[in-house]
């Protein structure tokens, strides 16, 4: 298994959570963050982090260019091709948007078989500027939904809001 997580897990303790779970069903987890925290969690012995990119910290990330983040989605995006075609997992766990944006560029390289996607909603990318990685990731996710998603999992409030949508629709 492959999990992509753009920020860095350690932010994110239902993730380390989860992890650990997953764990104990996975021969090896292999886990994609970025280099912009130091990790001090004692990860179970089958899951290897591998870090994309060099040691930045979140505010010298907000502060760096715009080529220089889009040159790190790129890194990111390469290193999670070579992890898929490494180690070619059955599954791809995307947490967010943005490793799903990843996914999906990287997927256009493989010519093998696809490994099935779970995709995870943090609920976390509200308010980014516009033209920011994010930006483009979210508004590329609806492209991303034409990818066969075998597995979706949402926050409270993202389920919530589709309960809504759902209730409303039908009842037109």
């Amino acid at each position: 298994m492959v999990i992509a997580i753009y920020n860095h897990q350690e932010y994110y303790p239902p993730t380390l959570n989860a992890l650990e779970e997953l764990s104990k069903s996975c021969d090896k987890i292999y886990l994609l963050g970025r280099n912009i925290k130091t990790s001090n969690w004692i990860y179970p012995k089958n899951v290897e982090i591998k870090l994309s990119g060099s040691y930045k910290t979140v505010n010298e990330i907000r502060e760096a260019s715009l080529i220089w983040k889009i040159l790190s989605f790129a890194r990111f995006t390469f290193n999670l091709f070579l992890l898929i075609i490494k180690h070619k997992p059955k599954w791809v766990v995307c947490y967010d948007s943005i490793p799903l944006w990843a996914f999906r560029i990287a997927t256009k390289f493989i010519f093998f078989k696809i490994p099935k996607l779970w995709y995870h909603n943090h609920d976390v990318i509200d308010g980014h500027h516009k033209f920011s990685v994010s930006w483009w990731a979210s508004s590329r996710i609806v492209i991303s939904w034409s990818f066969p998603i075998l597995s979706v999992s949402f926050t409270p409030n993202d389920l919530f809001n589709a309960l809504i949508v759902a209730s409303i629709l039908s009842s037109t």
